[in-house]
């Protein structure tokens, strides 16, 4: 089974839109479901950002995952609107 977890920094919950996280996890279900019908998503609050993907069929594979992730994140498309706010958020730390 594929297992895809991001973690959103504490210190980023003033800067995320309410309804980010199930947009994410549907953005993500929606580009992968087709070829991982055995997938989870969990989008989470934590310490530190971060993004794991497991259960990949080999190292190439979870690569492959965790770039459309990115892009996912580089779009920015499916995130949802907030009054006042800035489109330079950074969601990882890079």
């Amino acid at each position: 089974m594929l297992h895809i977890e991001v973690i959103f920094s504490n210190n980023q919950k003033e800067m995320v839109p309410p309804g980010t996280f199930e947009a994410l996890e549907k953005e993500i279900d929606r580009k992968l479901r087709a070829q991982y019908q055995d997938m989870n998503i969990r989008i989470v609050w934590g310490t530190n950002a971060a993004m794991s993907v497991t259960g990949g069929k080999n190292d190439k594979d979870s690569k492959k995952i965790k770039e459309i992730v990115q892009e996912i994140f580089d779009d920015g498309s499916w995130v949802p609107e907030m009054e006042g706010a800035s489109d330079d958020v950074d969601y990882f730390d890079k």
